[in-house]
């Protein structure tokens, strides 16, 4: 075994992105007998790991993502900390997220279809609904919301999977770190009037977020595409929301009409939870699941052409090591654990 190669019990093999608090690894687990497995490894980025409060929210992710089991949510397999480097180890997803689809799709001057946009919209509702009521083990509700429903958190694969990552800011019952009142966490974009504003949120919160979203499916544009962070929130707390179809035809009535109930300026006017909205997609877009899964992965291996073709070449290079001994050197920038 090369330590400067391994995190514990991950090699990692290439650095696929890096934010504002990690950075995401490609990794491998390796067992007996050629036995492998491909994950992602989030590591906090060095400069913030002696930071409590950037490491009591990083382990807060790992905490809250552990508890969710279910096919629409990422997967998260372990935290850890090794030498100063703490980190999440989770399933990787070989697809591309919504806001690059985006980009594609306005290079080519195309959107995304109706019922692909409903499609995307009741997987996610499915994720988030399992999120919003799950318990602990005694049945105690966790109230866990997302806070960041937006297009870079939601994955979609190719096997017909559509996946909600990062729940980095996401407010549960029992956080270490908790959100100071009127503190603003997520995309001013894809806020809800009372995130916007510090109050309460709840899972009617996320449903304003995805709605937004799929309205960005349906529209080739964002909602809410003022120049700045407080024009958009200005244009939110207003209330007065255009429709889809004003901006772009061939959008069914019936879909438009559930994506503007979610966006109601009041949570009250909204649906009552994310089961509730899944049930009215599936009103609006009258097709058989496995139909729609199957046109979806046809639709994503089309738009993900070229982020398909890096991953198989990843994959191809998984035999060999691809850090160098300086990179997991920075990695070890601060070498103390805060417990």
């Amino acid at each position: 075994m090369n330590v400067s190669e391994q995190l514990g019990e991950y090699r990692l093999v290439e650095k696929l992105s890096v934010g504002g608090m990690a950075e995401v690894y490609l990794a491998v687990r390796e067992g007996l007998r050629e036995f492998s497995r491909v994950l992602a490894v989030k590591c906090i980025l060095p400069s913030l790991a002696s930071d409590s409060s950037f490491v009591e929210m990083f382990i807060d992710e790992a905490r809250i993502t552990g508890q969710l089991n279910h096919p629409n949510i990422v997967q998260a397999h372990y935290l850890g900390a090794e030498s100063g480097i703490f980190y999440i180890v989770v399933e990787y997803l070989p697809g591309i997220d919504l806001l690059s689809v985006f980009r594609v799709l306005k290079q080519r001057n195309e959107r995304v279809p109706p019922e692909i946009a409903a499609f995307i919209g009741k997987e996610v509702c499915r994720g988030l609904h399992h999120a919003h009521t799950l318990t602990d083990e005694l049945g105690k509700p966790q109230r866990i919301v997302h806070r960041d429903c937006s297009p870079q958190n939601i994955v979609l694969l190719p096997s017909g999977e559509v996946k909600l990552i990062d729940f980095g800011i996401a407010k549960a019952e029992e956080r270490l770190a908790q959100t100071r009142a009127g503190i603003r966490k997520g995309k001013y974009r894809y806020m809800a009037p009372e995130q916007l504003d510090g109050r309460d949120v709840d899972a009617r919160t996320d449903l304003f977020s995805l709605s937004t979203v799929i309205w960005e499916c349906l529209a080739g544009r964002p909602a809410f595409d003022q120049s700045t962070d407080f024009q958009v929130a200005a244009a939110i707390r207003d209330g007065n929301y255009s429709r889809p179809s004003l901006h772009v035809k061939d959008i069914p009535e019936a879909l438009e009409d559930v994506v503007m109930r979610g966006m109601s300026l009041h949570p009250e006017d909204r649906p009552t939870s994310c089961l509730m909205m899944l049930k009215q997609l599936q009103s609006a877009v009258e097709y058989s699941r496995n139909q729609e899964q199957e046109n979806f992965a046809a639709w994503v291996k089309y738009v993900a052409s070229e982020e398909l073709t890096v991953h198989q070449k990843r994959m191809e290079r998984l035999v060999q090591p691809r850090l160098e001994s300086s990179d997991i050197a920075k990695l070890r920038g601060s070498t103390k654990i805060i417990k």
